[in-house]
């Protein structure tokens, strides 16, 4: 089997090599499993969430399953705090972001079916800030104002509960809202957490070191317990940041009911369905 290298010529799929060498750009995606949603009534998405390290810029992830249709989110922006007290950073100053230099975010196109397409804004110039309620790890919000379409994918396939992320107290904290029409930057209100969004996830340029773990599977990557989509990755890394010092990143791509599955972009890590017994590889190693 070849495996991917670095410049220097290390195998990157090394744990030494990854704890020398941490990446400089770190990646979080929440699930891979995805639904539909009714958004005839076009309503901005917000979600906040608590990164693994600080940073000084990030991008925003959409995905996409459909094979057909390129959604469209037609503005976006992302705002950052120092405490938990208002998730919807009512008062902050959010920063607006682009995709090619455009306003509008164009999603790609699935490229297959049961297969995922990730697009990422370009980078937001924007850093995080020290907590000053008792928390370490650095809070981000991010809107999202979507084409009005019947059926858009969104992460959770809609049957699924995913609030009690909203409640969490052990600084992993993803919290998932909207509400009709226009208020990316500002007249954001709605204080109901959600189990569906476009935005799945976010990259960021770190400020420290951090190591992204990403995982691909099926129900037991993609968790079915307390809080779903933790899986059994989030908490062992967790516990090996504690013990080590070393910030680590989680990328769940798992996808209940659907073993060793699939992303696309050259950006991310891909994996394609394994077949006649083959284990399941990153994109580009065979």
């Amino acid at each position: 089997m070849a495996y991917m290298k670095d410049d220097e010529g290390d195998r990157l799929d090394s744990i030494a090599i990854a704890g020398a060498k941490p990446s400089t750009i770190a990646t979080r995606i929440f699930g891979g499993r995805t639904g539909t949603f009714n958004n005839t009534t076009a309503k901005t998405f917000q979600i906040t969430t608590e990164l693994a390290q600080h940073f000084d810029a990030v991008r925003v992830l959409f995905a996409n399953t459909d094979l057909l249709i390129s959604h469209s989110m037609r503005s976006v922006a992302v705002s950052v705090m120092a405490d938990k007290t208002d998730l919807n950073n009512a008062s902050g100053a959010w920063v607006t972001g682009s995709r090619n230099s455009m306003s509008r975010v164009y999603a790609e196109l699935s490229p297959g079916t049961g297969r995922i397409a990730y697009t990422a804004t370009d980078w937001i110039s924007i850093s995080s800030l020290a907590r000053t309620d008792g928390g370490t790890k650095p809070l981000l919000a991010a809107r999202a104002f979507m084409q009005a379409n019947a059926t858009p994918p969104l992460y959770g396939d809609g049957t699924d509960s995913l609030t009690s992320w909203a409640r969490r107290t052990d600084g992993r904290i993803w919290a998932a809202r909207h509400q009709d029409g226009v208020a990316v930057t500002s007249g954001f209100t709605d204080t109901t957490n959600r189990s569906q969004s476009p935005i799945v996830g976010f990259q960021y340029l770190a400020r420290g070191k951090v190591v992204t773990v990403a995982a691909v599977g099926d129900s037991i990557t993609d968790g079915r317990g307390t809080h779903l989509h933790e899986g059994f990755v989030l908490p062992a890394i967790e516990a090996l940041s504690s013990m080590s010092g070393t910030a680590y990143e989680y990328m769940n791509c798992g996808w209940s009911g659907r073993p060793c599955q699939r992303s696309e972009n050259a950006q991310l890590t891909s994996c394609t369905r394994a077949s006649s017994g083959r284990p399941c590889y990153p994109r580009g190693v065979t």
